[in-house]
């Protein structure tokens, strides 16, 4: 079977498998992965992992992961650097190994993998800490459109951790992230444009009101539960938005029935007036 020119052998297996080939899509990558192409073995154990026109087997995804990675494929570094870390798939675990693998493919410059180092570093997981390894690996792969690291290189331009603050950087990558539909993000630059979450040196202005309000909003069709907290805020504050402290009540019950701390504190300080409406009691 050819291989349309410029198709990658991932593509071509997909392609069989929406259209119901198994057979064919398991020849397929199986037959080249004997060969010794790097890509079908990665495919290959992607297709034992999830199952995928065959019978689900991780062990077998893990050996296959691991042939791809020291064959050169990057996501199978990854994806074998999971297994390790995680003592999954019938890997024991070994934080070393993860770390080996997972540097290997975050220098190959696979997006995941610098994310997950630079998290590491951030945080001195199994490595020791430093924090501007942590914010170039974020920009690394914030450049390629990994909305992980740009939600967390936004919070070291936030606070100044690894680089100088800047929090115009810092809400134009929660921006990014948010774009892509990291609700997290969403919240994060919401907070800034309001200023409801620090003590910030401007008083927002209608149009950073509105954005934050949209921000917020959109976090909680999403089901973030910071997010009820925070509209709820700008209900409760008129921030924004036209003061109404029964919408405030609402999603601020709703974040505290949802294990939202500051929510849980807030919501006792609510008191019904003799109409019925909520109000605030400080």
């Amino acid at each position: 079977m050819g291989m349309e020119f410029g198709q990658s052998i991932e593509n071509k297996v997909v392609e069989l498998l929406q259209s119901g080939q198994y057979s064919e899509a398991i020849n397929y990558a199986s037959t080249r992965a004997q060969a010794g192409n790097a890509e079908a073995m990665y495919v290959l154990g992607q297709m034992y992992y999830h199952g995928a026109g065959v019978v689900e087997d991780k062990e077998s995804a893990a050996i296959w992961y691991k042939r791809a990675a020291d064959a050169g494929s990057a996501p199978a570094m990854f994806e074998y650097a999971v297994c390790c870390a995680d003592g999954d798939c019938g890997v024991e675990q070994d934080i070393s190994a993860a770390i080996r693998y997972y540097m290997e493919a975050a220098r190959r410059g696979h997006a995941p993998a610098q994310f997950e180092m630079g998290m590491r570093y951030e945080f001195g997981e199994g490595i020791p800490e430093n924090i501007h390894e942590a914010v170039q690996l974020y920009t690394q792969a914030a450049k390629q459109g990994h909305a992980g690291a740009m939600y967390f290189l936004g919070h070291c331009y936030k606070s100044g951790r690894g680089v100088k603050a800047d929090l115009g950087e810092a809400v134009n990558l929660f921006r990014q992230a948010a774009e892509l539909g990291n609700t997290d993000a969403m919240v994060s630059a919401a907070c800034i444009l309001a200023a409801v979450d620090d003590d910030y040196a401007f008083e927002p202005d209608a149009d950073m009101y509105n954005e934050a309000f949209s921000l917020f909003s959109r976090a909680v069709e999403a089901g973030n539960v910071d997010a009820h907290f925070y509209l709820g805020i700008m209900y409760n504050d008129g921030l924004g938005v036209a003061r109404d402290q029964n919408q405030a009540y609402r999603f601020v019950k709703l974040a505290a029935d949802n294990g939202q701390q500051n929510a849980q504190r807030l919501i006792k300080n609510y008191r019904r007036d003799i109409y019925g409406d909520w109000y605030y009691k400080g």
